[in-house]
């Protein structure tokens, strides 16, 4: 296993906001079958016990069977209660066989910016 990507999410605070990635093989090629459970958590610090925004396989994550991307979709309510220009911190989880593969392929800074509408 190869250590997380760091990856900065920056979007408006009120947006929608989707993004993509997919599992692949050490070989680089895209791993094509669903994992039991991925999950997206975002917390206001890493060490806090409850999340602020969190999204799992079927509440806000889809699959796509044929590129193996995964689709995290985060809509305006989800950031309704968030401050902005405050950061976050998020990562991505994958669980798989029964609990005894779990990997988070990427994680960072999640950060709201202001809007005006």
């Amino acid at each position: 296993m190869s250590e997380p990507i760091i990856r900065p999410i920056s979007f408006t605070k009120g947006d929608t906001y989707s993004f993509r990635f997919r599992r692949r093989y050490n070989d680089g090629s895209a791993i094509l079958s669903i994992a039991e459970n991925v999950i997206f958590t975002v917390k206001r610090h890493k060490n806090d016990r409850s999340p602020t925004l969190q999204k799992s396989l079927g509440n806000g994550i889809t699959f796509d069977y044929k590129t193996g991307y995964y689709y995290i979709i985060i809509n305006p309510s989800d950031t309704k209660n968030m401050d902005f220009n405050s950061e976050y911190w998020y990562d991505i989880e994958i669980n798989d066989h029964g609990g005894d593969y779990v990997f988070t392929p990427v994680k960072g800074p999640f950060f709201l910016s202001w809007n005006i509408t």
